[in-house]
């Protein structure tokens, strides 16, 4: 027989416990703006998206154009959503059921 395949037993000491950098990385693995950055995103695209079909390239006339507030306003909303999020699922990994 191959003295390469003989398989040696993990000694006790060796081992590592794992519980503890699984909940470490359950709470701090990602920073907080990752959520919020990704919803800023969507709807800042959804906010072009919008205002590029209501005004549909022309002058609206009114005192402020949606193309200049939609996106704006839709990316604080998405922003705020991604926050929420971020809050409800770190919540959710910090309580241990």
């Amino acid at each position: 027989m191959d003295a390469r395949l003989i398989a040696t037993p993990v000694l006790a000491d060796r081992t590592v416990d794992i519980g503890w950098y699984v909940g470490v990385s359950d709470t701090v693995a990602r920073p907080r703006w990752h959520y919020p950055a990704i919803g800023a995103v969507i709807g800042l695209v959804a906010g072009v998206i919008h205002a590029k079909a209501a005004t549909r390239g022309d002058y609206v006339g009114l005192p402020v154009e949606p193309m200049y507030v939609y996106p704006p306003v839709y990316a604080a909303a998405g922003a705020f959503v991604g926050y929420l999020v971020d809050s409800s699922d770190r919540r959710r990994r910090a309580r241990r059921d």
